[in-house]
C-alpha cells in the first residue's frame, strides 16, 4: 500500500498569491487528488471549499500565511508522514493486507468558520472513505501536537472501512465502535493524551449519563438518526437543528473509546487487532453499556 502525502502546505500558499478571483477554481484544482471523496461526500449545487471548511477565496489571507508559515516551521507533514507509517505498521503486524492500492494524503488549513471553531479544538479530519485522508487545522500550541494522533485516527477509519463497509443505514453501535476504535488506535500509538477533548473531556456525570442514553440505542439505525447519539445535543443542534436526545457533546466517540478499551482489556488484543474485528463482537465482548 502507497501512502502520498501531497504538498498542500505549499499548494495553499501559492494559492493565496493569486488574485481573490482566481482562488477558488485553484483550490478545487488542488483537491484533485481527493477527488472520489470529493465526489461522494458533495450534494449537487454545494461547494467543497466551504463543505470541508478550508480557507476561503476572500479569507483572511495575512492570517492564512502566517498560520501556513506554522505549520511548515513545525514540519507538519513530516509528522503526518510519520504518523501514517506508524499507523500502517501496525495494521501490517496483524497479518492483515488491506484492499487499498494507495491512501491520498491532505493537510489542509481549517477555515476560520466561528461554529466549527466552538465545537472542535483546531482541528479535525476525514477518513472514511479508503484510499483518501484529509485533515484540517488551524495550528497553535495547544493542537500542533495532536497532529499525529489525529492523522492516527484518520488512517484507522480507512483501514475499518475496508472491514466493516460504511452504509447510511449504520447503527449506534456500529458507529460508536468506529469511532472509539479510531480513538483508541491513536491512543495506542502515541499514549493516553492523545485523545482528543472528545474523550478526555466527557467524563464523570457526562459519561454516565452518555452511557445510559447511548446504551439504550444501540440498534437504532440510519445515518441521520445516529447522528445525535454520536455528536451530542449542543452540535446537532447547531448543525441541524435536531431534538436533544440527552447526549453531550460528542459524547459518542467517548462511549465507543471505552467500549473497545473494555473490549481490548477482555481479550488481550491490540487496537490494531480489534480493529478488524466486527462491531457487533466488539459490543458483545465488551459489555460495557
Amino acid at each position: 500500500m502507497k501512502i502520498n502525502v501531497h504538498p498542500m502546505v505549499v499548494a495553499q500558499k501559492a494559492i493565496l498569491d493569486l488574485p481573490v478571483s482566481e482562488r477558488h477554481a485553484a483550490t478545487l484544482q488542488m483537491l484533485a487528488p481527493f477527488d472520489h471523496v470529493i465526489k461522494v461526500m458533495t450534494p449537487p449545487g454545494a461547494d467543497p471549499v466551504t463543505l470541508f471548511n478550508l480557507m476561503r477565496p476572500d479569507g483572511p489571507a495575512d492570517a492564512y500565511r502566517d498560520a501556513l508559515d506554522l505549520l511548515e516551521q513545525a514540519g507538519a507533514e513530516a509528522t503526518c508522514k510519520e504518523a501514517l507509517d506508524r499507523a500502517a505498521s501496525a495494521i501490517a503486524a496483524t497479518g492483515y493486507t488491506p484492499p487499498i492500492p494507495a491512501i491520498a494524503f491532505g493537510l489542509f488549513l481549517m477555515d476560520t468558520n466561528p461554529m466549527m471553531m466552538k465545537f472542535s479544538p483546531g482541528y479535525t479530519g476525514f477518513g472514511g472513505i479508503p484510499g483518501a485522508i484529509m485533515v484540517n487545522i488551524w495550528p497553535d500550541e495547544r493542537n500542533l501536537p495532536k497532529l499525529g494522533p489525529c492523522t492516527a485516527h484518520e488512517f484507522n477509519h480507512n483501514i475499518r472501512n475496508t472491514v466493516e463497509v460504511w452504509r447510511m443505514d449504520i447503527s449506534v453501535g456500529e458507529y460508536v465502535v468506529m469511532e472509539g476504535l479510531a480513538e483508541a488506535f491513536a491512543a495506542e500509538l502515541y499514549g493516553p493524551d492523545a485523545v482528543g477533548p472528545w474523550v478526555s473531556e466527557v467524563k464523570g456525570e457526562d459519561l454516565a449519563k452518555a452511557r445510559a442514553v447511548v446504551g439504550k440505542a444501540l440498534e437504532v439505525r440510519g445515518f441521520n438518526e445516529v447522528r445525535p447519539y454520536i455528536f451530542g445535543d449542543e452540535v446537532m443542534g447547531a448543525w441541524a437543528g435536531q431534538e436533544p436526545k440527552g447526549v453531550p457533546a460528542y459524547a459518542g466517540y467517548a462511549t465507543g473509546f471505552h467500549t473497545v478499551q473494555a473490549y481490548c482489556r477482555k481479550t488481550g488484543k491490540s487496537v490494531a487487532e480489534a480493529t478488524l474485528v466486527p462491531s457487533a463482537e466488539i459490543l458483545r465482548v465488551a459489555d460495557w453499556f
